[in-house]
């Protein structure tokens, strides 16, 4: 009979940074997946509340409810790669710029329900 020994995974005590908005998931997300792996690895003073897969199985899921197509993702790909939100006033296709407000927005109510962005502050102007 083989003994078996008990590993521990040290826990991180680092801090866990959330994501300001659905935008800096996917700008984090995009950019990770186009670097090395390890490039993304914690090794910055803040852990991420995710890994990159995680978004793609939110993503993958997203398209199989129907929620986001094709056109969405290639948007979500090309604008993501280049770190950049679609403007209009910049000479962006109007398209480009309503299937990324429609994608960012279906992503922004998953991402929230995960816990992986700060939610909207409701403080009240005077």
């Amino acid at each position: 009979m083989k003994k078996h020994e008990n590993y521990m995974s040290i826990l991180d005590s680092r801090p866990v940074d959330l994501f300001e908005n659905a935008e800096d998931v996917w700008f984090w997300f995009c950019f990770c997946e186009s670097m090395p792996k390890s490039s993304c690895k914690g090794s910055g003073l803040m852990v991420r509340p995710c890994e990159t897969s995680d978004i793609a199985i939110i993503v993958k899921r997203l398209v199989q409810n129907k929620k986001l197509t094709q056109a969405h993702l290639k948007i979500l790909s090309m604008y993501g790669l280049k770190q950049l939100i679609p403007y209009e006033k910049c000479g962006d296709p109007v398209l480009h710029c309503s299937l990324w407000k429609q994608a960012i927005s279906v992503m922004s109510k998953v991402f929230e329900e995960k816990g992986l962005i700060r939610k909207a502050s409701t403080a009240i102007a005077v």
